[in-house]
């Protein structure tokens, strides 16, 4: 059997044999199943959705889990990760690109398992076969996937919003940027008294993926995201040329470009943030960014269900330049590298051959035509398959649009660690929103500030996604990170021998009989003792030193270890965005004491003095804690919809004010984060204190009442000073638990926007099992662990100073 992640029936994670492409692709592996018997086919489990990061994540976390398919599912921008560690093998023993099959069959030796050049390059695009035949970490070419898929991207539009809006939906289809922003405006219908009423023109953003929705535009002006140096064999981030910069303006105008309605009132371009899918599916916006594949002109999901009278499909509006450039995306099977079972190998790669082979697409066409599709396929493909008869029922608009984008695509950004080349890409366009560069009139200034952005992300995006640091400047860091390194494990050794004296007995004379009567009854405690602390050395001692191992080391999960010296301290020392996160971190743990730690404090202390309703007023305090952490972060980003109707931007709509996007604004994104922990943590930490404050002798309380103390008098002079010790304790637990946090960044902003909320927890995450950089991560661990233990010296030297006592029993 083998495990592969692409499986019938799913899409997003999602089971989605409801949709026409579920039926194809069932189809399809019916159709594998029947033809090759003797080969079973089994799935993974649905994969882990990282905010901000995308379905990217979840084959990264799979293998740093140890738990990878036998055939992977990925795209152009993960293909080079998978090749450059070693996670794909190559599939030259099955490829023959030399001669053709009716070349192999006149000369004699030819093979039906062997894929000759006349298959592999209809089966390759000529702009898609440098990802796919390319240089592995042996430095030699060889081919690594095929294409299962093709996608192109395309405008698409709600025919009826264009009619209401006076538009017509075919002539007045916008043609060039100009024109967008004009039908923006006359589609873009806000009501501030009914926000429910209000239409949008435009689904953009301006955080995670932005420059995801705005590729088109970058490629119409001529900007490409990477560069290969075929001579020096590597790549270079280029995003930051003159192209690049104009379409960024362009694209910042569609947020922020102001303009007068028909009323008056000043709007901020004619894009919507927020759920602009599910407002597009309400029909409440006008036009998106979708993918149209080369089979199916309306594959897409969102647009699969519509007819030709309800939306239209157009080529993107052209730029300045005068061109219309679509980003070829598309999905491609590789073969795990982990494989050793020759069997096994073979049988993935007959799988791989068959899916997207010529044999599947016209599975793939008899499908559609079986669900009522036929119109919607290309013409060139129902040619081909048979289904002449179905030409003339075509929408030669989307026809043309769709074969405009085929022909006159690039292919998306492929290279060294270019999974996530979108977040530096987002750079310019989160800085430029955040700084309002859209709003200037003054072009001259808007294009030299987003150079100055541009070229800070390229910087980012060479030095930390690709590694390129100029030899000079290694120079210079690397004794640097010799010295620090070696005074930080100095001082580590200092601090433990510290610890070891300040919890070591003190000698005391006791008598012989005495002494071996101690030995007898300690010798019975370290035999009780030694299952956990071989569980302890386990768990905790032998990854810390495994870790200390791998902080010198360039370690992959395929291709092991390298021992690299203090290469990845270099990295860490001088990573601005490391300092930046522990920075980030500091206030994150400000804001967590005051707004998660002392409220608890608070209220408890208020709830003991309630005379009567105390079990109800603390049930009801408590009953946030019930429900799933992941729960109450995913319920309050509903909350925090950035959408003028989402419910937070209703009720401070109430009030006068104007909508807030809070995760998108670096001022309010760790608010936001903060406010669901302390709204699910009041309840628990109330608790706690709840049970501190009967561990107050009673009998002080009388004396203070005796001598006329009042409640603020008792609480300052009697309460506070006898949970001080226990608060102390608490503080320093809280600290470095919010100082460390990252599962609220994940759920909520991914660490955005521009690196509002990446914490220094979320920065050693990313680095390990989004980046496979697991030397650099555990070298940051190192560091962050000499930070943190000063703290957890304090607290355990407290610690061992304190003695404990049970509450009284009273009444609650």
């Amino acid at each position: 059997m083998i495990k592969s992640k692409f499986q019938p029936g799913t899409w997003r994670g999602m089971q989605a044999s409801f949709s026409v492409d579920g039926k194809v692709q069932s189809a399809q592996f019916e159709a594998f199943k029947k033809k090759y018997p003797n080969i079973s086919l089994g799935g993974t489990n649905t994969p882990i959705m990282i905010e901000g990061i995308g379905n990217e994540s979840s084959d990264l976390l799979a293998i740093a889990a140890g738990n990878s398919p036998d055939v992977f599912d990925f795209n152009y921008r993960q293909s080079g990760t998978f090749v450059d560690k070693g996670f794909i093998r190559p599939l030259d023993e099955f490829i023959r690109d030399d001669v053709t099959s009716d070349e192999a069959k006149e000369a004699g030796y030819y093979d039906p398992n062997i894929m000759y050049k006349d298959e592999l390059l209809e089966r390759i695009w000529p702009k898609v076969m440098d990802a796919a035949y390319t240089l592995g970490p042996d430095d030699q070419k060889h081919y690594y996937f095929l294409p299962r898929s093709y996608d192109v991207r395309v405008m698409c539009y709600n025919k009826q919003l264009f009619q209401e809006a006076g538009l017509d939906p075919i002539r007045d289809v916008p043609k060039t940027w100009d024109e967008l922003f004009e039908v923006g405006k006359k589609l873009t219908q806000i009501n501030d008294l009914d926000s429910e009423s209000s239409v949008y023109a435009l689904n953009i953003g301006s955080d995670s993926y932005s420059s995801w929705t705005s590729r088109p535009f970058y490629l119409s002006m001529n900007s490409m995201a990477l560069s290969f140096d075929s001579k020096e064999k590597r790549w270079t981030s280029t995003f930051n040329d003159p192209g690049a910069v104009e379409a960024t303006d362009y694209y910042l105008s569609l947020l922020q470009k102001p303009w007068q309605d028909n009323n008056g009132k000043m709007r901020y371009g004619v894009g919507h943030k927020g759920d602009g899918w599910v407002k597009f599916h309400q029909g409440k916006l006008a036009i998106v960014f979708l993918t149209s594949s080369d089979l199916l002109m309306n594959s897409n999901l969102w647009v699969q269900s519509k007819t030709y009278d309800e939306i239209g499909i157009a080529k993107i509006p052209s730029s300045p330049l005068g061109k219309s450039v679509s980003e070829l995306y598309g999905m491609n099977l590789g073969i795990s590298s982990a494989i050793k079972d020759p069997a096994v190998i073979d049988a993935c790669w007959k799988f791989i051959r068959f899916m997207g082979s010529d044999e599947a697409k016209k599975i793939a066409v008899d499908t559609y035509i079986e669900n009522g599709f036929g119109r919607y396929i290309l013409p060139d493909i129902l040619e081909k398959y048979g289904y002449p008869e179905f030409i003339e029922k075509v929408p030669k608009d989307w026809a043309e649009a769709v074969t405009h984008s085929i022909k006159n695509h690039e292919l998306e950004p492929y290279g060294k660690n270019t999974q996530h080349i979108y977040k530096y890409m987002d750079i310019p366009i989160s800085k430029g929103y955040m700084e309002e560069i859209g709003k200037n009139p003054n072009k001259s200034e808007r294009i030299a500030k987003l150079q100055i952005f541009h070229d800070q992300a390229v910087k980012k995006a060479n030095e930390k996604m690709i590694g390129r640091i100029p030899a000079s400047e290694v120079g210079k860091r690397y004794p640097v990170a010799v010295a620090l390194s070696l005074l930080i494990f100095l001082l580590y050794g200092v601090l433990f021998y510290y610890v070891w004296k300040a919890f070591s007995p003190k000698d005391q004379v006791i008598s012989l009989h005495h002494s071996e009567y101690s030995h007898k009854v300690n010798r019975v405690a370290y035999i009780l003792l030694a299952p956990a602390i071989l569980t302890v050395l386990i768990f905790s001692y032998y990854p810390l030193f495994r870790g200390a191992m791998m902080a010198f080391q360039e370690y992959g999960v395929s291709t092991g270890g390298k021992y690299v010296g203090f290469e990845n301290f270099a990295k860490v020392f001088f990573d601005q965005d490391f300092w930046l996160s522990i920075l980030r971190s500091i206030y994150f743990s400000f804001l967590y004491i005051t707004l998660v730690f002392f409220p608890p404090i608070t209220l408890a202390i208020l709830l003991s003095e309630i005379p009567i309703g105390k079990i109800f007023y603390r049930v009801i305090y408590y009953l946030p804690a019930v429900i799933s952490g992941i729960i109450v972060m995913l319920m309050w980003k509903s909350f925090f919809d950035p959408a003028q109707d989402g419910v937070l931007n209703t009720l401070i709509g109430f009030l006068g004010f104007e909508p807030v996007d809070w995760f998108g604004n670096k001022n309010t994104a760790m608010i936001a984060i903060i406010i669901p922990s302390a709204w699910a943590g009041l309840g628990p930490g109330c608790l706690i204190y709840l049970a501190a404050l009967k561990t107050v002798p009673s009998d002080l309380y009388e004396a203070a009442a005796i001598d006329g103390c009042g409640f603020f008098s008792r609480l300052f002079n009697i309460t506070i000073p006898m949970i001080k010790p226990l608060i102390m304790i608490n503080i320093i637990f809280a600290f470095i638990g919010a100082f460390l946090s990252s599962e609220q960044m994940l759920v909520m902003t991914g660490g955005g926007p521009d690196g509002a909320t990446t914490l220094v927890g979320l920065e050693i995450f990313l680095n390990a099992f989004m980046f496979q950089r697991f030397g650099i991560a555990t070298a940051m661990g190192w560091i962050i662990g000499f930070i943190l233990m000063g703290f957890t010296v304090y607290q355990m030297k407290r610690l061992s100073n304190m003695a404990f006592k049970t509450a009284e029993s009273v009444e609650v």
